[in-house]
């Protein structure tokens, strides 16, 4: 039996993108702005409340962390638990996501330096 490799759209509608065709185009012009490549994006979207929502947001705030010279932070997340936190906050919420599109240098919190649950307890007191 042979195995077949599932194309990004596919693993997209997988993972709940209603529009894949959308949604790949949406991460090509995220992966142009910020320089990096996104890892695997379709599984990190499988736990995300709305998919369609995240990749749009991430977008809008990729574009926005770029005008306001704040795309460090953002492209530090990449493949990280705090861009899996960032995604989860940007697919479960479109206010949220609106106000750190609003504010980009926010971004940085979601970094685990700023983490209150991967720090140490010795460093929370």
């Amino acid at each position: 039996m042979t195995t077949r490799e599932l194309s990004t759209r596919t693993r997209l509608r997988r993972a709940g993108c209603v529009d894949p065709s959308r949604a790949e185009d949406q991460i090509g012009q995220i992966e142009t702005i910020t320089g990096t490549t996104i890892g695997d994006i379709p599984g990190a979207l499988k736990r995300v409340a709305d998919p369609d929502l995240a990749v749009l947001q991430l977008l809008r705030l990729a574009e926005s962390a770029r005008d306001e010279s704040h795309l460090d932070a953002l492209t530090v997340l990449a493949d990280s638990g705090g861009g899996a936190r960032l995604l989860a906050v940007l697919g479960g919420s479109a206010a949220l996501g609106d106000f750190l599109v609003r504010h980009p240098r926010l971004v940085a919190d979601f970094s685990a330096k700023h983490n209150a649950l991967a720090a140490e307890p010795s460093e929370l007191r």
